[in-house]
């Protein structure tokens, strides 16, 4: 039986930019040919759009910015303009970490801004940063009222801490549970990722039960 054709791999130095799932499923099949003014805008609002401030995007985010899936054949039909952007210095590669990386240059700057008062096809899709905000937004929607049910159990395993002499990690461990994870860079989920995790310290609901257990009863009980 023969083997399924094998895609074209991508070129060396190129990674996947992050996503998938329902995301990545919006996203179409290449479509040739696209405007070199397309190309551009779609690096222009990639590099807007990423959270540090150096330049240069990777070449996955220039397809997710045109609504395009990244892979191998498409990179392979967008290579001739992508050539001709180069040769004309409106598009510069560069390297970081070992990663290949795509910059707008000065000059491609100036002929996309030429192309937009000409009233060139430069509209861009729903960008990719719009569709997660959607994405989350929808989930959120749908699942509210778990949110909400694992909150209110989480504030009153919080709020019965102030009847007890709970260790200070407890506290810690409660603070962590509602921060969520996240990062400096771009902070946390905050309490839908919280609440997710609620119950899920050990050490602290060891140090709860105990607390409870010290907990002197009241008179008459």
């Amino acid at each position: 039986m023969p083997s399924a054709p094998r895609e074209p791999e991508k070129e060396a130095g190129d990674r996947e930019p992050g996503g998938g799932g329902p995301l990545a499923s919006e996203l179409r099949p290449f479509a040739h040919p696209v405007s070199d003014a397309l190309v551009l805008a779609a690096a222009d609002r990639a590099e807007r759009h990423q959270p540090r401030s150096e330049p240069g995007v990777m070449l996955g985010d220039v397809f997710a910015h045109m609504g395009f899936v990244y892979n191998g054949a498409a990179t392979r039909q967008l290579r001739p303009s992508l050539d001709a952007l180069l040769s004309a210095g409106a598009l510069e590669q560069t390297g970081r970490h070992g990663v290949k990386l795509w910059v707008l240059t000065s000059a491609g700057r100036r002929q996309l801004a030429q192309a937009r008062r000409k009233d060139e096809a430069v509209e861009l899709p729903e960008s990719p940063q719009h569709r997660k905000w959607r994405h989350s937004r929808a989930t959120a929607a749908e699942r509210i009222d778990d949110y909400r049910d694992e909150l209110r159990a989480l504030l009153d395993e919080t709020v019965a801490l102030f009847d007890t002499r709970a260790h200070s990690d407890l506290w810690f461990c409660l603070a962590k549970r509602l921060r969520g994870p996240g990062d400096k860079h771009r902070g946390g989920d905050l309490l839908p990722h919280g609440v997710a995790r609620a119950r899920r310290c050990p050490a602290g609901r060891r140090r709860l039960q105990r607390s409870r257990r010290r907990q002197p009863r009241p008179r008459g009980a």
